[in-house]
């Protein structure tokens, strides 16, 4: 975001210059919004995929990478080469090679030039050799024996002019004696069979000579007799993975490599990668990444699923290097926990991790464009320590716990410069001055969650300023080392130091490294060596999550599998309850219109109305008073709350302005509320859509209040409800239902529907909900009850298609349902016992979120 001031040098503005400006920063603050909320958009693996995972025997498809050229492969046994179907194509007892192939006009002539560099007589010295110079120079080479050498050679030119600078090129990479040879590829190894018009393999032995041709655009590689296979392409170093390989070409001679492994051997490269140690003291920390790893995996199945992969082996997933960071230590640690995963609200988490804290734990929507997470919650990160008695910080005497950053003025100005256009698609000119950067707002653990840069620029007589606000993690990725790695953290303190006008130095004095949410992996550690186990490490860093066993998860995903049928695919879930400060939730419940907050009451002590913003985890509590009914305005601005004043049934219809009053912060008594109605009875309060008209029921009438002033609109009437095109009023009389058309004056009258406590219209306008006698009837506007069954609090979902309710099953269990309007079925969303308090549920007006008190907790959920 950027503000900008902009003023003449003897102190006049020009107000069209000023606009012009900020015109122009408004739609870069757009664009920044945007680029902020798609960068942080994670969706949570569906039940169908997850059960996929189940099906086919727990096996992962982890991308490796992509690579031009040739891929070598061995194994200690030999190699199997399968077509998709599993027919079997070969086998080889020794190392192959694969190419793609590029058509049959570019197939390997029957002589190449190829750069000799070495000829040596040990076979072990030759095969290193040629691993170094093909990762040096990444171009494929090869080791030919002809007794007693083993002849080290590098590429296959089509002619001497093109081996010539293949030569010059080596010779600059440090192999002075490369030469040129001329070889001959035997004929026999060109294939004996046509291999047709359209080819997409090629296998070769070490030596280049071709051994296959394959005609499939994907091929299985799986190593015989069960051991790791060993992977090498130009450029990189060989690594040795655990289950098959699977390449799939990609055209141009390109060539994909996926490892397809089971999730359990997955983890053995993946915790050894992500926090290597072979002290047994750190036994527990291993164990702890390990459930924390395989429920990352989980949560995030079909990342990838359009490149043809579940996860990749990088930081974008999590970091995977198959055997080569195994350990026994490791494996134990994976063993130890086989099949436990993270679970909070029905949903396995995205598990994510860090290296260190700093000393405090960041949450959620302090560092993405995301909502409010309930198991990745801010914390000082601290334990006892069971030997002493006494607190101490974690991670603190581990790598990354604190560090210092220094800028030069024209160092950061540059860097700033540079990443606001990168990251944040903001311009800043080269004429630009770095006037000042200064810490806007921090938590009150130390995190920096919005960051100020001023720019001066002078034009001329005029001079104008602009300041670019950056806010959470994207701070780390603007304000970089002198290098260009990001900052470590965003826990950091700034010190700046100005000349003439400018910044001349800035020092970060910060702690911690990464994006502080989750497990800090030095805390762990820390917690490890101190005596802790991994489910108490665990339940530091993920706050409200359940250890379940994968079979267990399994069984709750195909429960979900009806939501997915219906379009219901959980990506977030929040519960709130005691240990948040909520207790005891009503089934007063009402998403505001933006879909950002939910207002909720609650009993006891500390009873009264609530709001929660679902983005940045505030709860203010904005009437201190029983409420038994309540509902937004259309356009967000306020709250009508019925409350109950004494037990004889007093009550009071107030009317809440959600704007604090100015110069005050958010508390309780900072909200403006007008009582408008008092007496017996008072309930159903609704607003009038686009209008400050209040519509409310009292002792069997029904009134209208408006500025302060209250009229009877309808005699011998209850429970008014409008329809949201403001056209038809509904309401309740004798135990019937009446329609009524606000512009002409028709009525309908639906009897037999019972005694009604609330409607809800469906947003077409075509159908009523009644709660009525513990059943919810669905009644068409042309009078004829559709259908009814047992259940309370219907809420229509946006598109109509959909109805939420509550309905009490015996042994005092209460269940949310979701009824769909086409096929007339319902299924369960959530149950709990019911303990004797009334339960309800809402729907937000986006269609996609949901809010219940199922278990007088309250429970949020996104799709």
């Amino acid at each position: 975001m950027a503000r900008t001031r902009a003023g003449r040098r003897d102190g006049h503005t020009d107000p069209h210059r000023e606009q012009d400006v900020k015109m122009v920063l408004l739609c870069l603050c757009l664009t920044l919004c945007l680029m902020l909320t798609l960068w942080s958009w994670v969706s949570a693996a569906s039940p169908s995929r997850v059960l996929k995972l189940r099906d086919t025997g727990g096996k992962l498809a982890v991308g490796l990478g992509d690579t031009l050229g040739v891929v070598r492969i061995s194994a200690e046994k030999g190699v199997r080469i399968a077509a998709p179907n599993g027919r079997i194509l070969d086998e080889w007892p020794r190392t192959v090679r694969i190419c793609a192939e590029y058509g049959e006009g570019l197939r390997p002539p029957s002589v190449v030039w190829r750069v000799q560099i070495k000829a040596v007589r040990d076979e072990g010295a030759a095969l290193a050799l040629r691993q170094q110079v093909e990762s040096d120079s990444g171009v494929a080479s090869y080791v030919v024996y002809e007794e007693p050498w083993y002849k080290i050679q590098v590429g296959n030119a089509a002619d001497m002019e093109e081996a010539e600078r293949l030569k010059a090129a080596l010779q600059q990479l440090g192999y002075p004696d490369a030469w040129i040879t001329r070889v001959e590829l035997p004929e026999e190894t060109m294939g004996t069979e046509d291999p047709g018009d359209e080819l997409f393999f090629r296998v070769e032995d070490d030596s280049g000579n071709v051994l296959l041709f394959v005609d499939e655009p994907r091929i299985l590689i799986e190593p015989l007799d069960g051991h790791p296979v060993t992977v090498e392409v130009p450029g990189s170093p060989p690594r040795s993975y655990r289950g098959q390989l699977r390449l799939s070409f990609l055209g141009q001679g390109k060539i994909q490599i996926v490892n397809i492994i089971d999730l359990e051997s997955y983890l053995y490269g993946v915790v050894g990668a992500e926090l290597y140690s072979d002290n047994r003291a750190d036994l527990a920390a291993l164990a702890a990444q390990a459930v924390a790893a395989r429920t990352y995996s989980i949560s995030s199945l079909g990342k990838h699923d359009s490149e043809g992969f579940d996860l990749c082996a990088t930081v974008h997933c999590q970091v995977y290097q198959g055997l080569g960071r195994e350990s026994a230590l490791i494996r134990e640690a994976v063993d130890s926990t086989a099949g436990l995963i993270l679970v909070y609200g029905g949903r396995a988490i995205s598990a994510v991790y860090h290296s260190n804290s700093g000393g405090a734990t960041a949450g959620a929507e302090q560092v993405w464009s995301t909502r409010y997470s309930g198991y990745l919650r801010p914390r000082l990160d601290e334990a006892v320590d069971p030997n002493t008695n006494s607190v101490v910080e974690l991670g603190r005497d581990r790598p990354g716990y604190s560090w210092e950053v220094h800028w030069s003025g024209e160092v950061l100005a540059d860097i700033l410069r540079r990443y606001l256009k990168t990251e944040l698609a903001l311009s800043v000119s080269d004429s630009a001055k770095l006037r000042d950067i200064k810490i806007a707002k921090q938590d009150d653990l130390g995190r920096v969650e919005k960051l100020v840069i001023t720019w001066e620029e002078p034009d001329g007589e005029e001079v104008s300023q602009r300041e670019y606000e950056v806010i959470k993690d994207k701070i780390r990725w603007v304000l970089r080392q002198p290098d260009g790695r990001i900052l470590p953290s965003t826990r950091f303190e700034l010190q700046v130091q100005t000349a003439d006008g400018q910044v001349h130095k800035v020092t970060a004095l910060g702690k911690g490294n990464g994006h502080g949410l989750g497990l800090s992996q030095a805390g762990a550690v820390h917690m490890s060596r101190l005596g802790f186990g991994f489910e108490d490490i665990l339940r530091h860093y993920y706050t409200d999550v359940d250890i379940v066993k994968l079979e267990d998860y399994f069984q709750m995903m195909e429960t979900q599998l009806a939501w997915e049928r219906k379009g219901i695919v959980l990506n977030w879930t929040a519960v709130l309850g005691p240990e948040q400060g909520v207790a005891e939730v009503t089934d007063v419940l009402a998403w505001s219109p933006d879909g950002k907050s939910v207002a909720f009451a609650t009993e006891g002590s500390e009873g009264g109305l609530w709001v929660f913003d679902i983005y940045t985890g505030s709860l203010t509590k904005v009437l201190a008073k029983p409420v038994v009914e309540a509902v937004w305005k259309g356009d967000g601005s306020a709250i009508a709350a019925v409350t109950q004043v004494d037990e004889n049934g007093y009550q009071q219809l107030m009317v809440i302005q959600m704007a604090p009053e100015p110069g005050t912060a958010a508390e309780t008594d900072s909200f403006s509320a007008a009582v408008v109605a008092e007496g017996f009875d008072v309930h159903s309060p609704i607003w009038l859509a686009d209008s400050d008209l209040l519509l409310f029921s009292q002792n069997g009438m029904i009134y209208g209040t408006m500025d302060g002033v209250s009229i009877p609109v309808i005699t011998g009437a209850r429970t008014p409800a409008v329809s949201s095109d403001g056209r038809q009023l509904a309401f309740s009389r004798d135990r019937a239902l009446w329609f009524y058309q606000l512009a002409t004056g028709t009525a309908v009258k639906v009897d037999a529907v019972g005694k009604i406590d609330a409607l809800c219209w469906s947003p077409d306008g075509r159908y009523l909900a009644a709660a009525a006698d513990q059943e919810v009837v669905i009644v068409s506007t042309a009078g004829e009850i559709l259908t009814r069954f047992h259940g309370w609090s219907p809420i229509w979902s946006p598109d109509g298609g959909f109805l939420a309710y509550v309905s009490e099953q015996p042994a005092g269990k209460a269940e949310v349902c979701i009824w769909d309007l086409n096929s007339q079925t319902s299924i369960v969303l959530a149950s709990a016992g019911t303990d004797g308090v009334r339960r309800g549920v809402h729907w937000a007006v986006s269609g996609r979120q949901l809010v219940h008190n199922i278990d007088g907790r309250l429970h949020l959920l996104a799709w």
